[in-house]
């Protein structure tokens, strides 16, 4: 009986000692936590919006010459098809959306964007574009740490919400008809949303579905299904299409190099981790000169691995957790 009791007590003891440890403040509990975290969100894609994608004439040179680098290594394939042009300047019928000066800052960012608090304090063109996106809902943002020098500054990191991914991941002009608007669709109903967020300018135009003009239809082939991930059906104003992200790597931890805290901040324990990041899995294709070229943050980041990032970590029942915005 006294044996029982004896390994009863030391069995506890161990599960205590154990509990303990996974709510400690230090390298194991930390790495671990950044593992889990970078294993769920680590995947570094190329986020080119739903498919098929379809690009006419008038589309950005940008756009083109990235199906261009993709078609040319075979992970996407391209026909010839039409779309409706719309055409003469009149009141009614239909409504035409195009981006303004906001809507292009969204479209043609890097994201997510650090900006330093002292910017945001001088309130400089860039600063005062994501503060208005982000007072409407179109991007979100979280503490973290910029690197400058030598020398680490407090500042903001800003992601896009679901909301700014459709600004991102849309062919821009879209036309809404009248009917759209009656029957008020999702595509009809985002495009009201953006336009009263400041992103989009609408105009009245007739469109002429007898008016064609040419473009390219892009899908994906055999080729890019081991680098496919979310795939999924979705509706994109109000057509089916497929969601899919094409990825070329990961995002994995290096080491820990530092922590501060923890502190108490609303009935909760939060540390702020240090660490430096390496990249694995790296697709052959994502290491070409000419896909380099087409997407630049792809050698952006690659250049940039074993650079310190910040990550903020907050103490749950089941141990330490990456908290925030995306990394």
């Amino acid at each position: 009986m006294q044996k029982h009791i004896a390994l009863l007590t030391v069995l506890g003891f161990a599960t205590l000692t154990a509990h303990g440890n996974e709510t400690a403040a230090n390298n194991a509990n930390f790495s671990a936590a950044m593992n889990r975290y970078l294993d769920k969100n680590g995947s570094l894609c190329l986020k080119l919006g739903n498919w098929p994608i379809i690009l006419h004439e008038g589309s950005q040179s940008g756009e083109l010459r990235e199906m261009a680098a993709l078609e040319a290594i075979g992970l996407v394939k391209s026909e010839d098809t039409e779309v409706a042009a719309g055409a003469t300047e009149v009141t009614g019928k239909a409504r035409r959306y195009t981006l303004t000066s906001l809507g292009t800052f969204v479209k043609e960012t890097n994201w997510p964007l650090d900006v330093a608090e002292g910017e945001l304090g001088q309130k400089t063109s860039r600063a005062s574009q994501v503060t208005a996106l982000e007072a409407v809902g179109l991007v979100r943002s979280s503490s973290t740490e910029a690197v400058v020098g030598n020398t680490k500054i407090k500042a903001k990191r800003f992601s896009l919400t679901d909301a700014g991914n459709v600004v991102q991941k849309t062919n821009w002009p879209q036309d809404v008809t009248n009917s759209e608007v009656s029957q008020k669709t999702s595509k009809a109903l985002e495009m009201a949303a953006l336009e009263t967020a400041g992103v989009v300018a609408g105009k009245d135009y007739m469109i002429n579905s007898e008016v064609k003009t040419k473009a390219k239809s892009y899908t994906l082939t055999e080729t890019a299904n081991p680098f496919v991930r979310n795939k999924r059906e979705v509706e994109s104003f109000g057509v089916r299409k497929t969601s899919a992200d094409l990825c070329w790597a990961r995002k994995a931890l290096d080491k820990i190099v530092k922590w501060e805290g923890p502190w108490k901040r609303d009935n909760s324990q939060e540390a702020r981790v240090t660490y430096t990041f390496k990249i694995t899995n790296v697709a052959d294709w994502a290491r070409k000169p000419e896909v380099q070229d087409a997407f630049y943050e792809i050698k952006r980041v690659l250049d940039n691995a074993g650079d310190e990032a910040v990550q903020n970590l907050k103490l749950t029942n089941r141990g330490w957790e990456a908290v925030g915005g995306n990394d």
